[in-house]
């Protein structure tokens, strides 16, 4: 039972850590397209 939770903690735990460096990502991108779009224009 223990184990199964420890594992269930270390799941999410990885998907928590794995959203924020894909969230982190694609605020960078956001900000580097606006920037070349203002660029552009």
């Amino acid at each position: 039972m223990s184990v199964n939770k420890a594992n269930e903690v270390g799941i999410f735990v990885g998907l928590r850590s794995i959203f924020k460096s894909i969230s982190v990502h694609l605020t960078i991108v956001v900000v580097y397209a606006i920037i070349i779009y203002i660029e552009i224009i």
